[in-house]
Formats: structure tokens, sequence, C-alpha cells
């Protein structure tokens, strides 16, 4: 029997959007195959090869600073999503996933901004939230995992009525996307133990002004 890949895709969509409704997190499995994330991994390293990484930091625009006691890992932000076919892949289907988000919440979400993150060993990152107490325009986060650590490196997810209580811990693997209400959910990434590489994107209700 043939399957029909758009309603299967919508399908998945919709199951999305109602646990996130629910619970205020979801999780979607192999959005991408294991040699697209082999792809993303090797745009990775050319940027690491170019010396682009920075330091991960905390809070934002002027107020941003390098705290490694909470913070402890590297990123670049995406500018250019045509550097190659996965990528130009995951603009797609962020712009339709943000569509779908727009829709479903009724919030007036205009743009999404997303970054490599990469996490050597020892690197974590404590409990946060992502949307901040002066900028409140991230109103939902996804993460797409690249690979799977040996060890460490999971996602712990805090329940929305009490942050204090873990409601899940999320184990990276190649393909798994997390999506969260920004303003509702604090997580944290466990100590790694390997080397452990996501896509991270943050989908605003904001416009982005020009220089």
């Amino acid at each position: 029997m043939k399957i029909d890949s758009h309603k299967l895709k919508t399908q998945i969509i919709d199951k999305l959007l109602l646990e996130l409704e629910k619970k205020s997190w979801a999780v979607i499995q192999n959005v991408i195959s294991e040699s697209e994330a082999l792809e993303l991994i090797e745009d990775i390293h050319k940027c690491i090869s170019m010396g682009l990484l920075e330091n991960s930091q905390i809070g934002s625009g002027d107020n941003k600073i390098l705290n490694e006691q909470i913070r402890s890992s590297q990123t670049i932000w995406i500018n250019r999503w045509d550097d190659s076919p996965t990528l130009s892949k995951m603009y797609h289907f962020h712009k339709h996933l943000m569509s779908e988000l727009k829709l479903f919440f009724r919030l007036p979400l205009q743009r999404f901004e997303s970054q490599f993150a990469y996490y050597q060993d020892g690197d974590f990152y404590k409990k946060h939230r992502d949307q901040l107490n002066k900028t409140k325009h991230r109103q939902f986060t996804s993460i797409l995992y690249l690979n799977q650590p040996q060890s460490g490196g999971e996602l712990v997810i805090y329940s929305k009525e009490n942050k204090n209580v873990i409601e899940a811990t999320i184990t990276p693997t190649p393909g798994k996307l997390v999506v969260f209400i920004s303003k509702d959910i604090f997580h944290e990434v466990l100590p790694c133990q390997a080397n452990r590489y996501s896509l991270t994107t943050w989908y605003r209700d904001d416009f982005l002004i020009p220089f």
C-alpha cells in the first residue's frame, strides 16, 4: 500500500501541536535521516576548522555575558541556509512548522532564528528558561539532535506546573526533534561525556530590525 507522505507529515504535526497544548513540550522522531544529520555535523566541523564558533553566553543584547558556571558549550548563528542541501531542507521545515504553530496557537509569529550548538566532554547548560525576563519574543523552542553521545548530554524537561519536578529526561538521537513553549518549560543539558551536536531554533513574535 502506498503511503501518503503529505498526510503522514500532517498527522505528525497535528500530534505535535496537541502535545504542546497539553503539556507544553513534545517530541518528533526522524525529522531527518542519519545521513542528513551527518551532513549537518560536517557543516559544524567546517565552522570549527574556520574558527567561527564562539563560547556560549547567557542573557540577550547588551546584557549577554559569559558564565561557564551556568553554560559551557560553543555555538554559531546560522545566517545562510543554502550552505548545504540538508540545511536548506531545515529552513523549509522550520518555516512550515512556524506557520502551523502560528495558526494553531493564534500567535503573531514573525520569524525564526537558529544556531548550531557544539558540546564537548564536560560541557553542560544548567536549568533555565528560553524566554528571557526583559525580552519575551521567543515563543517556541525546537532542538534537533544530530548525534547520540556515548554518554551524557541528556535534555532534562521540568514540569510546567512545577519547575522543580522532572517530567522527562530525553536522550539525543539523530533526527529527534524536541519542541517546547519557551516561557513554560525550564530545562537543562546534563554534562556531556562525548561530543554532542544539535540545531536549536527559536520562533519569535518580533521583526528583525535591519542595521
